[in-house]
């Protein structure tokens, strides 16, 4: 598998300590040869709310009190996008250990930071995040051609349309016509996917750039976005390596 960045969302209110934690995980990416991206916020607004939304995000530091909504609201948020995301949970107070932990978060560190255990902790992110793409590299997806079963592997499909009653997958190997709704077939696609009009769904990693209209993917499609889908669509792009 290629090298991919890992986006790494950061939330604390003390410069001091948003900083150590920037560093900190600068340094252990690049022991464990990692290529990141660290979005790094003092508070919650509307570009993380924009971030979250878009579910880019892999690897996640909370601090849990913050001034206007505290790290455990923001890690649910995380969750409903990505019930498997790494949280490590950043605590100035011993109380709030029992919260992190029914968050399901993989830890918490204590101000002020204990290095090793940060080490240790990010560490284990790095590896949560590199499996979950294992994963998601071998999963396949069940159709059926000329009413016979065949499965496709998920990084390999570049776009889903329908098309009259059927639905046409292409590949990185071919097209596929398949049985079956385009509802039906997104359902089982995953958050990997994002549909950009009523009949068009593509893989984010197969888009190399968009404009005000139209997504453009890397086997040459061109595919004009829905009006309602704009938004949407921008979003999911925004905070997405176009092109990798």
């Amino acid at each position: 598998m290629k090298k991919e960045t890992i986006k790494i969302l950061i939330c604390d209110d003390d410069d001091l300590n948003l900083g150590i934690n920037e560093r900190c995980v600068e340094i252990i990416s690049k022991r464990e040869d990692k290529e990141i991206l660290i979005y790094s916020f003092r508070e919650p607004n509307e570009d993380m709310m924009s971030l979250i939304e878009s579910n880019q995000i892999e690897i996640a530091l909370l601090d849990i009190e913050l001034e206007h909504e505290d790290g455990l609201a923001i890690a649910k948020r995380l969750q409903n996008k990505n019930p498997r995301i790494p949280i490590i949970f950043i605590t100035g107070h011993e109380e709030y250990k029992g919260d992190a932990w029914n968050i399901m978060a993989i830890g918490y560190i204590e101000k002020p930071v204990n290095l090793e255990k940060f080490d240790l902790l990010f560490t284990r992110a790095l590896a949560l995040v590199e499996n979950e793409k294992k994963r998601k590299f071998l999963e396949l997806l069940d159709i059926v051609v000329n009413k016979k079963h065949i499965q496709i592997r998920l990084s390999n499909i570049i776009s889903v349309e329908k098309v009259l009653r059927k639905v046409e997958l292409h590949t990185s190997r071919g097209k596929y016509t398949a049985s079956g709704t385009l509802n039906e077939i997104v359902e089982r696609l995953g958050t990997g996917f994002i549909k950009i009009n009523q009949s068009v769904v593509v893989n984010r990693d197969k888009i190399l750039s968009i404009d005000s209209t139209t997504v453009y993917l890397a086997n040459g499609e061109q595919h004009i976005i829905g009006r309602t889908y704009i938004k949407q669509v921008r979003n999911a792009c925004k905070n997405h390596r176009l092109g990798s």
